[in-house]
């Protein structure tokens, strides 16, 4: 059986190249600013055709934005963790498919401890909704000498705090441009450096993130009401629209 690949988090130009290397579905991604811009990138982005995903990227107030950009019809959610605040609030949210980027949180390390942007409490928040850690490998591959060091450190941090609470993660190539994509494969081997099984970093690259596309497929599909529910046959009844949000 041939594996399905999944790279959640990508620029919008770089679609092409990452079909090429080997990614069955792809989530070009855009930083959710207002209603009216994400839905002109969200038309431009199925325009493509094929496995095309069109996530949005939040932060700031990230619930409320997160609801309008899937009422804007976003498949994906990812939250920018880049500070304490926005990790805390993308793991109260239901919305939020994954959380990208905690690793460079701005605050400064505890005397005996990596401030990696995720803690014990996140990681059960974010077990209990679903929500994902996304690792962005481009932050990774665009430093170098100490702060990789240090930046892999954090990640490693984090995919032991994920891994104990049972939060999936997800490596994802991060692509700003064609030059940036990373094949599926060299993305497996990268999750292994820091920590996954080989298992586990296959499915990191596969599995998990497949299971947030089919989740943003759900989301939208007017057959099913909530999670475990679903209409196999309508008959006579008409389909009543659902909301993006709230319903599972």
């Amino acid at each position: 059986m041939r594996m399905e690949y999944v790279d959640l988090f990508l620029s919008p130009g770089c679609a092409d190249t990452a079909r090429r290397v080997g990614w069955s579905t792809v989530c070009a991604v855009s930083e959710y600013r207002d209603k009216g811009g994400f839905i002109r990138f969200r038309d431009e982005t199925r325009k493509a055709g094929g496995h095309m995903l069109a996530g949005a990227l939040v932060s700031g107030d990230v619930i409320k934005k997160a609801r309008e950009a899937l009422d804007c019809e976003a498949d994906i959610i990812l939250a920018d963790g880049r500070t304490d605040d926005a990790c805390r609030e993308a793991s109260e949210s239901w919305e939020v498919d994954l959380i990208v980027n905690p690793e460079l949180n701005e605050g400064r390390d505890l005397i005996d401890q990596r401030n990696s942007g995720l803690d014990h409490v996140i990681a059960s928040f974010m077990a209990e909704r679903g929500t994902g850690y996304c690792v962005n490998a481009s932050s990774i591959l665009n430093t170098g000498g100490v702060k990789r060091s240090q930046l892999l450190g954090r990640i490693m941090q984090n995919i032991r705090l994920a891994r104990r609470y049972g939060v999936k993660v997800v490596f994802a190539s991060g692509a700003a441009d064609a030059w940036c994509v990373r094949s599926p494969h060299d993305l497996a081997l990268l999750a292994r450096t820091v920590g996954l099984t080989a298992d586990d970093a296959a499915r990191s690259v596969s599995e998990n993130p497949g299971f947030y596309a089919k989740r943003a497929a759900d989301r939208g599909s007017p057959d099913v009401l909530m999670k475990g529910l679903e209409v196999v046959r309508w008959g006579t009844q008409q389909r009543k629209p659902k909301r993006r949000y709230g319903w599972y």
